[in-house]
């Protein structure tokens, strides 16, 4: 037995070579636990920590064949090969899962002279993770494949198609068995996929950026796509998740909705054009009527002044007030030109909008037409308070105009 200890200690965990005074002690220094079978598969011996595994603390199982201590539920799948392995003297193990303590056990069997040594090691944790990583894994390709945009997986060593999504079957009209024999370049015009993916090949990127491409249909038809990907491991390949939507429709409602602006533009400029022409037009000929009419208008007041100075005394009353009125007419006309050309003007005046009191700027006004009349009796009510944003010369000739 003491031999047999010597040949033990090797293979168990924190273990030294320096025999111990008992060997029962030894097998306890272990982290994992250990169980000594004799050729028979009978239990020899066994540490602490093998003892808690198999919930038999307490009692001595010395003597007792292995899978009689083991749960039925874990021993009768296990034990054919695991004895089959053991009669050829060889390494076998495997991982069960005991449905009672809920707990993940990994036994190895390793032959030694005198029988075998059955090393136990808790691996619930590691199980865990394990599922919990599968049931993502799942959840992954079960949205990859229920997702309504179309999606395809590459390789990025040999840039062939390794998975479809149906969205992507239907978008391109190609069957799933047809689509997983093609490289990139297949749903890629002129070679166009194999510059987009160059950069991530190269540099490592994680993903390229949201851009718009064209693809090849199954029927040759080419598409404009949304396209947007990132590399990720898919299937213990290193890949690339291809993810697109089809604009074709939008993008050529943009480019007729960009036709038609520009249309409306272009009509906005030719009517702009047309109205400025207009406006010119308009004040060439009111430059020119003023001019036009100021003469014979000075003529016929000069005449009427003669008349009344020269012929005035030899006139009745009427022929007096007839001559009047004609001075009067004359004089109002000649207001109307000087208004018009004002009005022609109005445009090119200089000035930038500014706050102003309405009731000071009529003040100035008022004081000015009583001077110029001072036989007429009139009188102004205003509210003091009004305040404008205006330009103050065109505004002061729009009060003058409207108190006159």
């Amino acid at each position: 037995m003491r031999d047999i200890k010597k040949l033990v200690l090797p293979v168990t965990h924190g273990l030294t070579s320096t025999l111990l005074p008992r060997p029962s002690s030894a097998l306890d220094l272990a982290r994992d636990g250990i169980v000594l079978l004799d050729r028979a598969g009978q239990i020899t011996e066994m540490n602490a920590e093998a003892r808690r595994l198999l919930n038999c603390v307490d009692a001595d199982l010395s003597g007792c064949d292995f899978w009689e201590a083991m749960l039925p539920d874990i021993a009768q799948p296990q034990q054919i090969a695991a004895d089959r392995a053991m009669q050829q003297m060889e390494e076998h193990s495997f991982v069960a899962h005991s449905q009672f303590e809920g707990d993940w056990l990994e036994y190895t069997f390793k032959p030694y002279p005198a029988g075998y040594v059955v090393n136990l090691k808790d691996v619930t944790s590691v199980q865990s993770l394990k599922r919990s990583l599968a049931e993502s894994e799942f959840t992954n390709r079960l949205l990859f494949k229920s997702n309504p945009n179309a999606m395809w997986v590459f390789d990025l060593a040999s840039l062939n198609v390794i998975d479809v999504n149906l969205a992507a079957v239907d978008f391109y009209g190609i069957s799933k068995s047809t689509f997983l024999t093609l490289k990139l370049g297949a749903l890629f015009p002129d070679g166009s996929g194999a510059a987009l993916f160059s950069s991530v090949r190269s540099a490592g990127s994680a993903s390229v950026a949201l851009q718009i491409c064209r693809q090849v249909k199954g029927d040759g038809s080419v598409v404009l796509v949304e396209l947007a990907c990132a590399r990720m491991k898919w299937h213990n390949h290193k890949a690339m998740l291809v993810n697109l939507v089809d604009v074709t429709q939008r993008h050529l409602s943009d480019r007729a909705l960009r036709r038609e602006n520009a249309e409306l533009e272009q009509k906005l400029s030719s009517q702009e054009e047309r109205l400025k022409n207009a406006l010119r037009d308009v004040s060439a000929m009111t430059f020119a009527l003023s001019n036009d009419l100021q003469v014979p208008l000075h003529a016929a007041n000069g005449f009427a002044s003669m008349l009344d100075e020269k012929y005035g005394p030899l006139l009745d009353d009427a022929g007096r007030h007839y001559i009047k009125r004609i001075q009067a007419s004359t004089r109002k006309m000649a207001g109307l030109v000087d208004d018009l050309r004002t009005l022609v003007q109005l445009p090119q005046l200089p000035g930038e909008p500014e706050k102003l009191e309405v009731a000071l700027l009529c003040n100035v006004i008022i004081e000015d037409l009583r001077a110029r009349h001072p036989h007429r009796a009139v009188t102004f009510e205003m509210n003091g308070a009004i305040c404008v944003v205006a330009n103050k010369r065109l505004l002061v000739i729009a009060l003058t105009c409207l108190l006159e």
